[in-house]
Parts: C-alpha cells; structure tokens; sequence
C-alpha cells in the first residue's frame, strides 16, 4: 500500500491539484493527505502500480542462462506487463556478479549485484559468454496486465515526469 499512496500524490502534483505535496517538506506532504484524503482513497484502492524495475533481471539472468545451455534453444520471453517491456531486453544489460559478468561490455546500463548466500556460479557465466558468441537470441513479446491508456489524461499523468 506505502508505494500506491505515493503513487496516488505523485498523481497529484501531476496533475496540478497537490503541486507542492513532494516538495521534500512533510508538511506540503501532510497537507496533501489531509486535503485530498477521498481522492487519495479513492484512487489506492482502484489503481494498481506498474514498478518498471530492471533490477530484477539480475535474479533471472543465471536461471535463463543455465535454462538456454541446458537445452541448446534460445531464449523465448513472454513479460506480463510488470515492466513496460524492459525485462525483455534481458540480453543487452552488462551484469557484475561477485564471481564474473555477463553481457555486452558497452551495455548502456550496468547492473552490479550484491549476492548474499550462494554466489552464482562462474561456470554458469561463462555459459553465457559462449551462448552470446554462437549468436543465441532473445526473443521477448509483452502482455500488459492494465495497459495505461496515454491519450486520456489519467494515462499521461502517470507516464508523466512531473514539473
């Protein structure tokens, strides 16, 4: 619930009803809650929040690896929507683990991972590695569960960056 509130002011310093309310002073924050506590209500309990966090690919990676050298077929994604599709470029992120990296070494996004436990293996790294010269592709389709609707001022309001 913590991230749909934020959400939900979020929504409205976009659309200009609470503008100061993430102004980064508690008490533009507080009076956002209390003036707008119906619309805020209104809109945790009917809009669900799409986190686009890449992140995660750090934890998939070393399983589609291992998957795609175990079967020698490429990797095939489907995505339900919880990323806007950015989980699908699994293959063009650069990846640091504490015993190698994977991916392209002018990757645009580097994503380093801090293991705890069980460290992933080298072998299965290196397995990647091999994968990527053979030429073994991605292939990724998404299905958004709640596609945002970007004409309507509601859709925008949420892609939107703020002022």
């Amino acid at each position: 619930m913590p991230l749909r509130l934020f959400a939900a002011v979020h929504y409205l310093v976009l659309s200009g009803d609470a503008p100061d309310a993430l102004s980064g002073h508690f008490e533009d924050f507080a009076a956002a809650l209390v003036e707008h506590e119906d619309a805020l209500r209104a809109r945790v309990e009917t809009h669900g929040v799409q986190t686009n966090e890449v992140q995660r690919c750090t934890m998939l990676l070393p399983t589609f690896l291992a998957a795609t050298a175990a079967t020698g077929l490429p990797l095939e994604l489907i995505e339900l929507g919880p990323s806007a599709g950015l989980n699908l470029l699994v293959d063009r992120y650069r990846y640091r683990y504490a015993n190698g990296s994977f991916g392209p070494a002018d990757a645009l996004l580097e994503l380093t991972v801090e293991e705890r436990g069980e460290r992933v293996p080298a072998a299965v790294l290196d397995l990647g590695v091999r994968l990527q010269h053979v030429g073994r592709a991605v292939v990724g389709h998404e299905l958004p569960v709640s596609p945002l609707e970007v004409v309507a001022l509601d859709g925008s309001a949420v892609l939107g960056h703020g002022p």
